[in-house]
This record gives structure tokens, C-alpha cells and sequence, in this order.
């Protein structure tokens, strides 16, 4: 697996390379390009559509982006990934839908909270869906199905394993 990130500087000659040079001892590669702005700029443009007619079977490429507008949606070098790969958009959760995703996955569990303990538990995750995830599980571990205090889930949400030098 190599990572690429690209930044300002970034050698588009790095990803040719990276693609063409395999190791010795692994007949796959994974090459994870990472374009944190979604914008490869003219020179990065040119190299994904080259990169892309040149593909191999050997080499699985993962390039990561934010959510793009419509107009780099259309251009040339993302549809030349399109073509060549499989496309996922994976949209992130606003905060306002938050709650409604927590109490979701509870009920999945048959379990329940109010609306002030799913405002707690999505200030508590701040976002993460795997950290809500894990919390959800872990209701799901220390209590049985059915509605759920702030009290119960509070205790269990702060209750993780956190060291402090003067109480060890």
C-alpha cells in the first residue's frame, strides 16, 4: 500500500511511478491518492487521465475527495476515473440529522431514548458515525431493549477508560 497525498508540490510524476513500480514480494499494490481540495489543478487533471489509460490488473487505485460540485463532477479527469472505477459518494450526516441516525440505529436494538439524550449522544460523538456506532453497541451490551434513561446513558457514554496519574 502506498499513500499519496497530494498538496501543494505534489509530483504528479509520483502516481505514474508509484503505479508502475511493484514490489518485490506482492504480486498487488494498493495506490491511496488523496486530493484533499478536489481540485488537481491542469497539470493533476492530465496525469489522472493518462494514469487511467494505463491502468493495470495489478494495481487497485483508491483516490479520495471531498464532495465535488457539479462542475468537477463533469470534467474530464473524474470522468476518466468514473469509467475506469466504481464511484461512492459517502455523504457526511449534518448535525440536525444526527438524532434521527442515533434513534435509528437504537431502535434497530429495540432500544429508546428521548430527545434530550440524543441531543447528548450526538454532542458526545461530534460527528463520528463509528464512535456513535460503538455507543450504540455499547447500550445495546449494558442494558436490555426498551426505553433508556439520561442517566444510563450518560454514565455508560462518560464511562470509558480514561487514565488519571493521580488516581492510578
Amino acid at each position: 500500500r502506498e499513500i499519496l497525498t497530494v498538496e501543494p508540490g505534489f509530483k504528479w510524476t509520483e502516481l505514474r511511478n508509484s503505479a508502475q513500480s511493484m514490489s518485490l514480494f506482492s504480486s498487488r499494490k494498493l495506490v491511496d491518492l488523496r486530493i484533499h481540495t478536489g481540485k488537481p489543478g491542469v497539470e493533476g487533471a492530465q496525469a489522472l487521465q493518462e494514469y487511467c489509460d494505463q491502468l493495470t490488473d495489478d494495481t487497485l487505485t483508491l483516490v479520495t475527495l471531498p464532495r465535488l460540485d457539479k462542475a468537477a463532477q463533469n470534467s474530464k479527469w473524474f470522468t476518466a476515473l468514473a469509467e475506469h472505477g466504481v464511484t461512492i459518494a459517502v455523504e457526511d450526516i449534518p448535525r440536525n440529522a444526527l438524532p434521527a441516525w442515533i434513534a435509528g440505529r437504537l431502535k434497530r436494538q429495540e432500544q429508546s431514548v428521548d430527545r434530550d439524550t440524543l441531543n447528548f449522544l450526538a454532542d458526545r460523538v461530534e460527528g463520528n458515525l463509528l464512535a456513535a456506532w460503538q455507543e450504540i453497541q455499547k447500550l445495546s451490551l449494558l442494558f436490555p431493549p426498551g426505553p433508556l434513561s439520561f442517566e444510563q446513558v450518560k454514565d455508560s457514554v462518560m464511562d470509558v477508560a480514561r487514565y488519571d496519574v493521580f488516581k492510578l
